[in-house]
């Protein structure tokens, strides 16, 4: 029992005696205000209030132009020898206005087909749609339109054009020159339709014209006239000397 109380005085001991101590520092370290006066010791605590944070800000006229400062410094030439000099450029740079892109070209309707089309005669087709197409620029021999050889002799030659151009189509498409658009407008107002068509890339109103099947019409491109100029001095189709052996 007397070595509890022992321990428990020698805490209680230790205990004042660190509360001593700390009292004591606390007054030694601290100078109070009066210290301070009699001591010269300034307060260096910077005041936030009035202290700036920040380095002030320049004073720039609002007229001025950065590129005033480009132009006055000198530029210190770095090429090498040997090497074409950069071009000088004039100060202040201006940025070139923004180009708006072109417009995009407006789309190229396809050409109106014909499929499985009828031979009326050598200058018209029918479509499976109850319409005629006529081929422009050309008159073309009838279906029943005859011709008189270098023998005097009358043929069918009206019938032979026919037959002429139903082997150049055989069955394949017919493509003319008109939007389906305006096909369908053209055929809805009953309008004629005068066209130029092609078949197996062959333009049928100038192969018409090119083997004497047809005449080219006034106003006609030249070169529908040029093929039939060929067409008579050769002698083909319709201007056949010999009409059984062409």
């Amino acid at each position: 029992m007397s070595s509890v109380l022992w321990i428990a005085r020698g805490i209680i001991a230790a205990a004042l005696i660190g509360t001593a101590v700390l009292f004591y520092v606390s007054q030694t370290d601290v100078p109070s205000e009066a210290d301070k006066a009699t001591n010269g010791m300034a307060d260096t605590t910077p005041d936030t209030a009035t202290s700036p944070s920040r380095a002030p800000a320049l004073d720039i006229p609002p007229d001025f132009e950065i590129g005033a400062l480009e132009t006055n410094r000198a530029r210190r030439d770095v090429t090498p020898e040997g090497v074409t000099p950069a071009p000088e450029i004039a100060w202040p740079v201006e940025r070139a206005p923004s180009l708006e892109p072109p417009p995009a070209p407006e789309p190229t309707p396809e050409p109106a087909r014909f499929f499985r089309v009828g031979v009326v005669d050598a200058g018209m087709i029918a479509t499976q749609r109850d319409y005629t197409v006529s081929f422009a620029h050309i008159t073309a021999l009838g279906a029943d339109q005859t011709c008189t050889d270098g023998t005097d002799h009358d043929w069918p030659c009206g019938r032979a054009a026919r037959h002429a151009l139903m082997r150049l189509i055989r069955g394949r498409a017919v493509t003319c020159d008109i939007a389906p658009d305006e096909l369908a407008s053209r055929v809805a107002e009953e309008i004629d339709l005068s066209l130029i068509c092609s078949v197996g890339g062959f333009e049928i109103n100038h192969w018409l014209i090119e083997h004497g099947w047809a005449t080219a019409r006034a106003g006609a491109p030249e070169l529908y006239h040029e093929a039939e100029e060929l067409a008579r001095a050769e002698a083909r189709g319709q201007w056949s000397e010999d009409w059984r052996n062409r």
